[in-house]
């Protein structure tokens, strides 16, 4: 009986001491988000100013997170956003650029006025070139975005 018992309590000292050590390791995240746009336009509506709202209180919540290597070693690894502009295949190669880039501008400003740090928001945009839907000429809505990755 009490050889049972000690090992019994050999496991539960054995699975709180590893449970313990997982709570001080953070690995890191990656989570995304999609904002939508109406067809030709950059601006954000109600849908898309609440998912930029909630992908900034991502960013922000984990803007100073630690990742433990060994004992008391800290390394800081700050979330970054990475915002990624598409457009659908309507129109000019260079306008649908253009356009690209206005819608991530748009989300990165909504981005800053809700908190997160200007040097934590990285844009890149591709107007028609990665169309989740593919067609020339679709004026596809599901093209239409910006992904917003946040990874740490």
């Amino acid at each position: 009986m009490r050889i049972q018992f000690g090992k019994y309590l050999g496991l539960v000292a054995t699975v709180s001491l590893l449970a313990a050590c997982q709570s001080q390791y953070h690995e890191g995240f990656s989570t995304s988000r999609t904002v939508y746009f109406d067809f030709g336009s950059s601006k954000l509506n109600h849908s898309g100013a609440a998912t930029v709202r909630e992908a900034s209180d991502i960013l922000i919540k984990n803007q100073t997170r630690f990742k433990m290597v060994r004992g008391d070693e800290r390394i800081s690894r700050p979330a970054m956003a990475y915002l990624s502009g598409h457009t659908d295949t309507v129109g000019s190669s260079n306008g649908n650029q253009r356009l690209s880039e206005e819608r991530v501008t748009s989300v990165r400003k909504e981005m800053l006025a809700n908190g997160s740090r200007s040097s934590a928001v990285s844009t890149k945009a591709y107007g028609k070139t990665q169309p989740v839907v593919p067609g020339e000429g679709k004026k596809e809505a599901k093209n239409r975005r910006v992904e917003i990755r946040i990874v740490q």
